[in-house]
């Protein structure tokens, strides 16, 4: 209890050693999780990054995904800086890509279409748009359900229904990159009984 008392200390050299004692030490605790993700959104930028490049285990990465999901400043952030963090840098979000792609199953692939949803029906979409690493969580999902294209068309149509007229064109890059010969017919009929005005 001590030691976390530096979290909030006035010194921003004695917060990010503190972050950077968290990752170092224990990467995988649900605690440490936390603290990255309070980084991130007060600032600290670089340490919390660099914070969840160290976690490696399912659960912590699905802690993380489900903060990603739920937390709107949180997800702001983190697509904010993306272009800083992203990219084919070796040291960059590239690790953290490969991190999730290694525990990858059911439970993570559904927090990540959770990710996804979230990160579009945000006022930030359009970061989500030229994301790079959305696009990577998508690739990671279609690699475990083919039919992903298929189930974004329908959530648009429950979106259409609730008067949400969030419009297919939002989902241009990411749709362009996931449909094939297989789904394109079924997606075009989803998309035929969309609202108007979600069609874009």
């Amino acid at each position: 209890d001590q030691i976390k008392v530096c979290f909030k200390h006035p010194d921003s050299l004695v917060r990010e050693a503190f972050i950077q004692f968290c990752y170092e030490t224990a990467p995988n605790s649900l605690e440490t999780v936390g603290y990255l993700v309070e980084a991130i959104k007060r600032g600290i930028t670089i340490y919390g990054r660099y914070g969840l490049y160290r976690i490696t285990e399912k659960e912590s990465l699905l802690a993380l995904l489900v903060h990603l999901s739920t937390d709107d400043i949180l997800r702001k952030e983190f697509l904010d800086r993306e272009s800083i963090f992203g990219g084919d840098k070796e040291d960059g979000d590239k690790i953290l890509i490969e991190h999730i792609q290694s525990v990858l199953d059911e439970d993570i692939a559904n927090q990540l279409k959770k990710f996804i949803s979230a990160s579009f029906e945000s006022d930030i979409w359009y970061h989500a748009e030229e994301s790079e690493f959305v696009r990577a969580m998508a690739r990671l999902v279609i690699g475990t359900d083919p039919k992903y294209p298929i189930e974004i068309v329908e959530y648009l149509q429950r979106l259409s229904k609730e008067g949400n007229t969030r419009t297919v064109s939002n989902y241009d890059h990411l749709l362009s990159m996931l449909l094939t010969k297989e789904t394109m017919a079924e997606f075009l009929k989803g998309v035929a009984q969309l609202d108007p005005r979600t069609k874009g």
